[in-house]
């Protein structure tokens, strides 16, 4: 498979008979509903934010790579703001995979990048919280029902980078 480079609120097109097998490319936040598929695997290259009233659903099986930093020297993350939906329905045979485009070793296998954040609106013992790090990331409030989507069979390996600090 070749390397594809898109914004992540470009469409996707399928043709008839062509399966897609490429490396693509995150750089931008997700605007519209969005579906990640399982023949590509995709590279965030950024701090990339599903925005409020957007979904992203990922299809079982599909593999997703956090560069360690992005452009501006901050550790990559995919962030759920909230009103934001993920809709992650791995399976036992076919989880979906969050994980390092860094080289994994014995000695390196923490903070090789950001990881997976949801910031939802149920209510939270702090006062005003907000993600530490990110700017403009409010999480928690009043909603004891409220819904950011599904993670089923959902692995996150080698997260744990600082998301605010350059570097």
């Amino acid at each position: 498979c070749g390397d594809v480079r898109m914004r992540a609120t470009t469409a996707v097109v399928l043709l008839a008979g062509a399966a897609l097998c490429a490396d693509v490319s995150i750089t931008s936040d997700i605007t519209t509903d969005t579906t990640w598929f399982q023949s590509n695997t995709y590279l965030l290259n950024a701090q990339v934010r599903v925005q409020a009233g957007v979904t992203l659903t990922i299809q079982a099986g599909t593999t997703i790579k956090g560069a360690k930093q992005d452009s501006t020297g901050k550790a990559t993350a995919l962030i759920i703001l909230q009103g934001g939906r993920i809709e992650a329905k791995g399976t036992a045979s076919e989880p979906i995979t969050f994980t390092t485009q860094e080289t994994v070793t014995d000695t390196n296998i923490r903070g090789l990048w950001g990881g997976l954040v949801i910031a939802g609106r149920a209510p939270t013992s702090a006062t005003n919280p907000s993600v530490e790090g990110l700017d403009n990331v409010p999480y928690g409030g009043t909603n004891a029902a409220d819904d950011s989507g599904i993670l089923r069979y959902v692995r996150v390996w080698h997260g744990g980078a600082d998301v605010g600090v350059p570097g």
